[in-house]
């Protein structure tokens, strides 16, 4: 049995965690969900609820912060791999960015993390 590659060897840059909801367009396949696992300065990894074939275009849009800013993220991007560790599971997307994308400063209306309350650990949740 042959080991599975490990993608973390051939990564160009360092990603950084985060969640944030995600809408995939593509090009006569319509408009997808889907939720971002990480992001870097030149690609992303996204769970949704389709598999995209390798190599194919797609549009993403999605917030993120930058700072304290809620940015609103729009890009272009080309699959470059999907995986589905699991029958049934959400496919696992990567996409590498294309050279260009475009932000735009939105108010955040939501929430704002610095009024919302810490958590603390509690004795079942140590150690």
């Amino acid at each position: 049995m042959t080991p599975a590659p490990s993608h973390r060897k051939v990564r160009s840059s360092r990603r950084q965690m985060m969640h944030s909801a995600a809408q995939i367009s593509v090009p006569g396949d319509g408009e997808h969900n889907a939720i971002v696992r990480d992001l870097s300065a030149e690609g992303i990894f996204l769970y949704s609820n389709f598999k995209p074939e390798v190599g194919s275009q797609i549009a993403l849009t999605f917030s993120t912060r930058v700072g304290k800013d809620l940015v609103k993220i729009f890009t272009h991007a080309k699959v470059v791999r999907v995986q589905q560790l699991v029958a049934g599971a959400a496919p696992g997307i990567a996409a590498k960015f294309a050279k260009r994308i475009d932000c735009e400063f939105i108010g955040d209306t939501w929430s704002n993390p610095e009024l919302l309350p810490r958590l603390e650990p509690t004795t079942d949740d140590a150690a």
